[in-house]
């Protein structure tokens, strides 16, 4: 019996995330039995209307997640981790759809000191953040605390496939940066929106589209099937067999490839295609704060001033002799950043 960890992603929406999630079956399992945590609750389109899966009308048999425990995130998380351990969990394919928002959910909840504990002392890993929890507990102090949480996600996964069941995560994308928020920022494609743990203990990381050909040339379609790849800044791949690229019409599919076991040439893998990096609007920011915290970090690493704490008289008078709003620092960003430096470069001659 094998027993898997995919995670899915496209970069954009109607890929078919959803729907090979939820038509997931593992022919080496007499049974396929699925518990779906749906975090968006949009999921009930592809419910069966009875215990068998439906295919062609693309309709699958499945327990929700929050009907078959509690519509509270941690009572239900906490009585299948319960579950999983005392060997009562009638299910064998676990579905979160999607991890984006489970892990933020799982964020909001540890936030709480008892809840914390209780998840630690139910997943066995409280040794390992006792000292945290009871004597220095801040979930301010951002290291510590994400440790503890991404230890409980490691946790719970290892959990779930120690108890033989399969795991298919869907999640959204993110852009992966080099040198995010400086002149020289670029985007250099993306990848999952997820933290480490989710990588770790994953088997595969695929991308999902349904366009071939090209825009720019008129060449461009959608295709019935999603194609699948390999998530370049994540190509792992712990499922000998499966192909950098291919059309992922069913899972027959997939698991044909495992049992026929080729493994990938050099040819297959130059097949994927990785696009240059490009220059983002103002260096990637997003909000007016993100801009102005990056201009107070410029302003500083230039030498202009020392610390944050002379940011806003400095940056004050910089804005009344340049005409800049600080209200108004995401659209003005490069003007205010070549004000520092001209201000730098004439204060030092």
């Amino acid at each position: 019996m094998r027993t898997i960890c995919v995670l899915i992603r496209s970069e954009y929406w109607g890929a078919g995330k959803t729907w090979l999630a939820l038509s997931f079956v593992n022919p080496t399992k007499d049974h396929v039995r699925r518990m779906v945590f749906d975090g968006e609750r949009r999921d009930d389109g592809y419910k069966s209307i009875d215990e068998s899966d439906h295919p062609d009308r693309a309709m699958f048999a499945y327990d929700a997640w929050h009907e078959f425990y509690k519509d509270s995130f941690i009572e239900s998380l906490m009585q299948m981790i319960l579950d999983l351990r005392g060997g009562d969990f009638g299910h064998n394919v676990f579905v979160i759809d999607n991890a984006s928002i489970f892990q933020d959910e799982l964020d909001i909840a540890c936030r709480s000191k008892q809840v914390a504990t209780e998840l630690c002392e139910a997943l066995g890993i409280m040794p390992k953040h006792q000292n945290f929890i009871q004597y220095r507990w801040n979930p301010n102090d951002a290291g510590s605390y994400y440790h503890m949480v991404k230890s409980i996600i490691r946790a719970f996964l290892l959990l779930l496939r120690k108890s033989g069941v399969d795991v298919l995560v869907t999640c959204e994308s993110k852009n992966v940066w080099y040198k995010y928020g400086t002149r020289d920022a670029k985007i250099l494609g993306q990848t999952a929106k997820l933290w480490d743990p989710w990588f770790q203990m994953g088997d595969l990381l695929l991308v999902l589209e349904r366009m071939e050909g090209s825009r720019e040339n008129g060449t461009a379609k959608l295709t019935p099937w999603p194609i699948a790849r390999l998530d370049t800044f994540s190509p792992k791949a712990s499922i000998p067999g499966i192909a950098p690229e291919f059309v992922f019409k069913d899972w027959s599919v997939f698991w044909g490839m495992v049992e026929h076991r080729q493994m990938p040439d050099e040819g297959a893998f130059a097949k994927i295609e990785i696009l240059p990096a490009t220059e983002p609007d103002n260096a990637g920011l997003q909000t007016i704060a993100e801009a102005k915290s990056a201009i107070v970090d410029y302003a500083i690493k230039s030498g202009y001033i020392d610390n944050r704490g002379q940011a806003l008289s400095a940056l004050r008078s910089l804005g009344e002799k340049y005409d800049l709003d600080p209200n108004n620092a995401l659209a003005q960003y490069w003007d205010w950043l070549e004000a520092i430096e001209k201000e730098t470069v004439d204060g030092e001659s």
